[in-house]
């Protein structure tokens, strides 16, 4: 689960059916579903809160996801496999995503 710098959402990765929920926190309710690819795992927020970054485990992409649509914008192949997170450095303009085992 990722949440927004400033607390209003919430999004969660939903591995088995492939989604990212987005949740508004002040009222506890799903606002959005996000088709994303297969086993979604453990979503980032850049700092700006403009993007949610997650790493679709199965399918070995990365999905990109607008905050002000919430929709998938973008899908970046090629991810190593069994990739665990992602984690956004900032003052690098970096992107990092880690593996379980392997990669």
């Amino acid at each position: 689960m990722a949440i927004t710098r400033n607390v209003a959402f919430a999004y969660v990765a939903n591995s088995a059916s492939s989604t990212v929920s987005v949740i508004n926190t002040a009222t506890n309710t799903v606002i959005a579903t996000v088709p994303v690819g297969s086993t979604p795992h453990r979503p980032a927020i850049t700092l700006d809160g403009a993007f949610v970054y997650g790493t679709n485990r199965i399918f070995v992409t990365l999905s990109i996801i607008d905050t002000t649509t919430n929709t998938v914008v973008y899908m970046i192949p090629g991810i190593v496999e069994l990739s665990e997170r992602v984690a956004i450095m900032h003052s690098r303009n970096a992107l990092n995503s880690s593996c379980r085992e392997g990669g």
